[in-house]
């Protein structure tokens, strides 16, 4: 059993979602910006979500921070608002517009398999990857144990 959840103008909701961070994969910043806006308001705390993870999975660089600094700027601007009274769409404008525009990076993927979920004694196996993939991951790997050096 599942749900019929629709938007605005009566599309699938899931299928919204997935398009949204499809479109910012790409760079499409016109149809991400859509996307996003056919989320809002109904769905509008969704959205900020989808994209705090878009910018965490996807995108190279600090950007996460950007989008959460612009989450903080909307939640301020619709303190006390609900539903239809919500505004700030500029803002959610803007938070697209940065992670279409970003670097793409998607080389958490091969940390999510060997180091597996937090809290758990299970290790998993590495994927068969390319040479340049392999290189990405163990230098990233490196780089995190240099950073955790540094920050004890």
């Amino acid at each position: 059993m599942g749900y019929d959840l629709r938007t605005q103008r009566g599309y699938d909701f899931y299928l919204v979602s997935s398009s949204l961070q499809k479109a910012i994969r790409r760079g499409d910043v016109r149809c991400a910006g859509y996307f996003a806006l056919e989320l809002f308001p109904k769905y509008s705390e969704y959205c900020w979500k989808r994209l705090l993870t878009v910018s965490a999975e996807d995108c190279y660089g600090p950007i996460t921070k950007e989008i959460m600094a612009l989450y903080e700027g909307f939640k301020i601007v619709n303190k006390g608002k609900r539903g239809d009274q919500l505004g700030g769409r500029i803002f959610i404008s803007k938070a697209v517009i940065l992670l279409c525009t970003q670097p793409q990076m998607r080389t958490y993927f091969p940390i999510s398999f060997t180091i597996g979920k937090e809290g758990s004694q299970t290790i998993r196996s590495t994927p068969t990857w390319k040479k340049q993939e392999m290189k990405t991951f163990r230098f990233l790997i490196m780089r995190m144990t240099y950073i955790h050096a540094r920050e004890k």
